[in-house]
């Protein structure tokens, strides 16, 4: 796969790839990850008032269901719980710190 990328992205422009790489390269691990996680779902179903614990210091708990879910997350502080639209943000700036 990578393969197809570089001769994709970086052949026309020399070898050095585009001007906006580390974009391209984000995208690209960002796709190799949910790849990988994909296949390796678990899927439950819980009620209100219902756990699901991760590990042995992770718990998430249903608070309310409505027009959305309602979670709770119990986690030690030195694990990072993040929205997933806040995570890519995140990324975004490692991989694009002049903005």
């Amino acid at each position: 796969m990578w393969d197809f990328f570089k001769r994709a992205f970086c052949v026309p422009y020399g070898g050095r790839g585009p001007p906006n790489a580390h974009v391209l390269s984000f995208f690209i691990a960002r796709y190799l990850s949910w790849k990988k996680r994909r296949s390796k779902m678990l899927i439950l179903t819980r009620r209100i008032g219902e756990n699901i614990i991760i590990g042995d210091n992770i718990i998430i708990r249903i608070l309310d269901i409505n027009h959305q879910v309602k979670l709770g997350i119990e986690a030690p502080q030195d694990i990072s719980v993040h929205r997933e639209e806040i995570y890519e943000k995140i990324q975004m700036d490692l991989f694009d710190p002049e903005d």
